[in-house]
């Protein structure tokens, strides 16, 4: 499981409309994974790779264990995808897989994690134990109990798998953003205490929140928080907290001579009122301060409106 620093566009569940096919190299959490898929299962792949030798085209069997989402039972069958990025279907591999309607696995090698039977550790951090994790995130009620499932894997040692995924999952959701009350905020300030391995998008939830323990943190020795230059410059510029016009938020990303800070404080607030996610916050906080065409702001500005 990876989460790398590219662009990711807008998944499904909490993020809206898809717009990302199966199979593109992207950060894509294991929770918007199973909010994408049509089904989840747990299971082993039993094609051998002799077969797929002869016959790479053709589906993979794999023997289904536990049915997580939608219905699989007995064997199902997995279209295998080329590139550096598709899921690499080995045969005898144990794992939990996002599947489409297609039988393709949704998020590519995202989508194929293998499963550990019982979960290791690694240097004594705490490996998750996905396919439980998944199964809670199914069965929860509602947002409140979502989040909760993600903040107990953010409140993990720093270094744990999973801990960025929860993080950068919550960061990516307005609607969960506005659930995190004083008591939770503070489960996550104190998840920060000692950190110091890189990148951490749990500070970025913290600036998304303008949490008043933020300034603090950026503000410690011996620390060099990833995205600091571009927090600050947000927290500088934000001067959109009481605003509720959508019409108003747009102007103000679009506005001749407008600074980057703005835009992104602007498109931000803007998020937040509609509950939902327009970009990847990184897109817009540090891609397009240093690239000009990373993203359409044109075309931002007028979802912002809708």
């Amino acid at each position: 499981m990876r989460i790398v620093l590219v662009a990711l566009t807008v998944g499904v569940g909490l993020f809206g409309s898809a717009r990302v096919e199966a199979g593109g190299c992207e950060p894509a959490t294991p929770f918007e994974l199973y909010d994408r898929a049509d089904r989840v299962i747990v299971g082993t792949v039993t094609s051998s790779a002799a077969q797929r030798a002869h016959a790479p085209d053709k589906p993979v069997s794999v023997a289904v264990e536990r049915t997580l989402k939608g219905n699989a039972s007995g064997h199902v069958s997995v279209l295998p995808e080329r590139g550096m990025c598709g899921a690499e279907l080995n045969a005898g591999d144990h794992v939990l897989m996002f599947l489409d309607r297609r039988g393709a696995v949704v998020g590519g090698i995202e989508g194929y994690i293998a499963v550990p039977d019982p979960a290791p550790t690694t240097s004594g951090i705490p490996v998750p134990d996905w396919p439980a994790l998944v199964a809670r995130w199914a069965k929860a009620a509602d947002d409140t109990a979502r989040l909760d499932i993600l903040l107990e894997l953010i409140e993990l040692p720093e270094q744990a798998s999973g801990r960025n995924q929860a993080a950068d999952f919550v960061v990516n959701s307005p609607r969960l953003l506005g659930l995190i009350d004083t008591p939770r905020r503070a489960r996550i300030v104190k998840s920060l205490a000692g950190n110091h391995w890189m990148p951490n998008y749990t500070i970025l939830i913290l600036a998304r929140l303008r949490a008043p323990e933020l300034v603090g943190l950026l503000d410690e020795k011996g620390h060099g928080w990833a995205y600091e230059k571009e927090i600050r410059e947000l927290l500088a510029a934000d001067h959109f907290d009481a605003v509720t016009d959508r019409a108003a938020l747009a102007a103000a990303i679009l506005a001749k001579g407008a600074s980057q800070a703005t835009r992104v404080a602007a498109l931000d607030r803007c998020e937040r009122l509609r509950h939902e996610s327009l970009e990847r916050f990184l897109m817009y906080l540090y891609d397009a301060a240093h690239d000009p065409d990373a993203i359409d702001w044109t075309k931002l500005a007028a979802a912002c409106k809708r």
